[in-house]
């Protein structure tokens, strides 16, 4: 069920929409360099020489070696990566059906498995060439070890291998992509918290171990940002998000102008601090950093100028933040399936694509009726038959899986280190982008979403049958 829609999927699309995407692109270059011999670079193998390649320390290793592996088997095909994506995509599925099934049974993890495999953001993003969907396997593999981890006896040995396994799968988590690097601390913290009461020696030995498998298996690549760089990092990309992203949006909001992400005029933002930063550090943009120190160096130069701006309008940062976390979570997917479906343009209907995401920050500036016109109003009269059906849709389904995921939370109380888990895992993950936050960046806890609105299903329906079961024997529900 859940291999065929992706095959389908990726049948019905051109093979240059996989590398659609600059980050993409970026990693087919990555794995492309690797197998010429020229190392974790980005640089383009126009020049003969491999020593020559710039070192890249934006990304981590873990997907451009998958990647890279794949090209090794079956050439540089990027719709070999999709295909693999799709199988890998699938047994994720089998990984959400495996975590429900122990959490609420067989049938809710049949029921949950089919939910994610239905999925149709993932179809979409397994036929990327983007670390999301084997990021999504990684961190349903890590739930489900944890749980397994939990629920099992407490003999030190069993307890400090099952914490090794999990601790290494939260380690590969954090190769994968850096800004979901701090899984591993949240595990330790569910693990103490779920063992609090234990009082035998492997519940702090299985902490400890969680928080040292993750290090161990991220130490070789920090070695090798300590020797390349000249200090040990998982990735700069923290760097890079505070110029480019944080500091252009504090700008917006200070000025009482925000604008969308990588348009020209957010672009124009960014290169000021990057020319401020020049200016004061003695720099300019034609001079190319003679070493990846050098580059490193003015990397955390240009970061430096950009904390200066944020510190310096500190509320408008937390704005410009938790408007862009607040919209992220809005329907999205709904134009880009339109364009799929018919072959027409979203934009031809006269409904802008982001008019949920615009609807939800009028809701949040307390105008609720002119959001709800916005959003449902005013579309109805300007979209065909195929885009009201998407539109509403959508729309609804979002409504829906909000509230089931809020009583699939309520419905697993009784275990806090798990809902303590789940939900700090999706917060983690979709909550840094802020103002650039989009679905890409919830597809990787789809498998965590998809559980918890599981529980809320499944908590519903038994309600609904416990009622029903007063009403035909005229009893009243039994309180709890």
């Amino acid at each position: 069920m859940a291999l065929l829609p992706r095959l389908l999927y990726l049948a019905s699309i051109p093979p240059e929409a996989i590398l659609e995407s600059v980050d993409a692109r970026g990693y087919d270059q990555l794995a492309r360099n690797l197998r010429a011999g020229y190392g974790f670079s980005l640089t383009s193998p126009s020049n003969p020489e491999p020593a020559d390649a710039l070192p890249d320390g934006l990304r981590t290793p873990l997907y451009p070696f998958f990647v890279s592996a794949i090209y090794a088997l079956a050439g540089p095909q990027p719709v070999a990566v999709a295909v693999a994506q799709a199988l890998l995509d699938s047994l994720t599925a089998l990984l959400v059906g495996a975590i429900a099934a122990r959490l609420m049974g067989r049938r809710a993890g049949l029921t949950a498995a089919a939910l994610y495999a239905l999925t149709p953001v993932q179809w979409r993003y397994s036929a990327a060439l983007l670390a999301e969907i084997p990021l999504a396997f990684l961190i349903a593999l890590t739930t489900w070890l944890w749980l397994r981890l939990i629920h099992s006896p407490r003999r030190s040995t069993a307890a400090i291998c099952g914490a090794a396994t999990c601790g290494a799968a939260a380690g590969l988590v954090a190769l994968c992509k850096p800004n979901v690097a701090g899984l591993a601390f949240l595990l330790a913290l569910a693990t103490l918290w779920a063992l609090r009461t234990t009082r035998h020696p492997a519940t702090l030995l299985s902490v400890a171990t969680l928080v040292v498998a993750p290090t161990l298996v991220m130490a070789p690549w920090l070695a090798r940002n300590w020797l390349t760089f000249g200090r040990p990092f998982l990735s700069n990309a923290a760097l890079g998000y505070v110029a480019r992203v944080t500091a252009p949006a504090t700008l917006g909001v200070e000025e009482g102008h925000q604008v969308p992400p990588w348009s020209p005029e957010w672009e124009a933002r960014y290169h000021g601090i990057v020319t401020q930063a020049g200016r004061r550090y003695g720099w300019s943009l034609e001079t190319i950093p003679p070493s990846p120190p050098a580059a490193d160096r003015r990397e955390r130069q240009i970061a430096q100028v950009a904390w200066e701006i944020v510190l310096a309008h500190p509320w408008e940062a937390i704005q410009a933040h938790m408007t862009g976390f607040v919209r992220a979570w809005a329907p999205q997917e709904q134009a880009f399936w339109y364009t799929h479906l018919t072959g027409q343009p979203w934009e031809t209907l006269g409904v802008a694509a982001n008019t949920y995401r615009d609807a939800v920050e009028i809701l949040c500036a307390g105008r609720p009726w002119e959001a709800f016109t916005f959003a449902f109003v005013r579309p109805w009269t300007r979209l065909d038959l195929c885009g009201r059906l998407l539109w509403y849709t959508w729309g609804a389904g979002h409504l829906l899986a909000g509230v089931l995921m809020l009583a699939g939370g309520w419905r697993l109380r009784r275990r806090p280190a798990l809902v303590l888990l789940l939900g700090a895992s999706v917060l983690y993950a979709t909550f840094p982008p802020g103002p650039i936050g989009y679905v890409r960046f919830r597809v990787p806890v789809v498998p965590l979403i998809t559980v918890l609105e599981l529980a809320g299903l499944s908590s519903i329906a038994r309600g609904v049958v416990r009622h029903r079961g007063a009403w035909y024997t005229g009893r009243s529900a039994p309180s709890r």
